[in-house]
């Protein structure tokens, strides 16, 4: 019944209840250790009870467990950049290239180069991005909505609508 403890534990994680998610969580795990989405579940769980090691052990377990599954490379990366790992964020991109391609994937890469500083390398990349992902621009603002007032951002993205 490893299926009933883990829908338990994404309640729990609706209600923000992260003792309980983690309990059902890891109950879930005890039966089937093999999947991902209870892994990535425990992580965020761990993640709000600031138990950052375990976060970072269960984000790991995710993507060995579905390497092709682009959400979990993403949730993992914004764990890393979240605990201030910027350097760790993009060596987790890098890897997950290896199995998948998405345009999160990709505006994570520029949010995490914005983060560290290097704006002339995010803007080359955002240009790149946007010439074959505009229609998925939004993701950048959702990861760092104080790109919303940066003018240079701006004027590269109207470039491209």
């Amino acid at each position: 019944h490893d299926e009933a403890f883990y829908h338990l534990g994404e309640i729990a994680i609706a209600e923000q209840q992260w003792e309980l998610a983690a309990h059902y969580c890891k109950k879930a795990i005890e039966i089937d250790d093999n999947r991902e989405e209870y892994h990535a579940s425990l992580a965020q769980a761990y993640t709000e009870l600031n138990e950052l090691e375990l976060a970072e052990t269960h984000y790991c377990l995710a993507t060995d467990i579905a390497p092709e599954a682009a959400e979990y490379w993403l949730q993992y990366a914004l764990f890393l950049m979240l605990t201030g790992q910027e350097d760790g964020a993009l060596e987790i991109l890098d890897l997950a290239e290896e199995s998948t391609v998405s345009p999160e994937l990709s505006y994570c890469r520029i949010a995490c180069l914005f983060r560290m500083g290097d704006r002339q390398e995010a803007l080359l990349q955002l240009s790149e991005v946007l010439e074959d992902e505009y229609a998925s621009h939004e993701l950048l603002f959702d990861m760092m909505p104080e790109l919303r007032r940066d003018t240079e951002v701006i004027s590269l993205v109207r470039a491209y609508s």
